[in-house]
């Protein structure tokens, strides 16, 4: 599990994230399988099993850190503009 939770953790940040990267930990995944003494069919489908599940973790997470963000902004925005707004009013 620490490898999955290794390109979990790269997959949010997803500062390096391309096919190829993707292809790299497939790869990976593969190998912690197969030395688990899976056949390589089996390897393989659990190897892209995991990265699913990988992808879609990260994509929740992700989501959930723009959520977060955005709000945090949207409350500063909305401040800013009741300032301008009060300061008009009174003028």
């Amino acid at each position: 599990m620490q490898l999955h939770d290794e390109i979990l953790q790269e997959a949010v940040t997803g500062s390096k994230c391309t096919p190829e990267w993707a292809a790299m930990q497939t790869v990976k995944l593969y190998r912690q399988w197969s030395n688990k003494g899976l056949p390589h069919h089996d390897a393989l489908e659990a190897a892209k099993s995991e990265m699913r599940v990988i992808t879609t973790e990260a994509l929740r997470l992700r989501r959930k850190r723009l959520k977060n963000d955005l709000a945090a902004w949207c409350v500063v925005i909305l401040g800013v503009l009741a300032c301008m707004g009060w300061w008009l009013l009174w003028e």
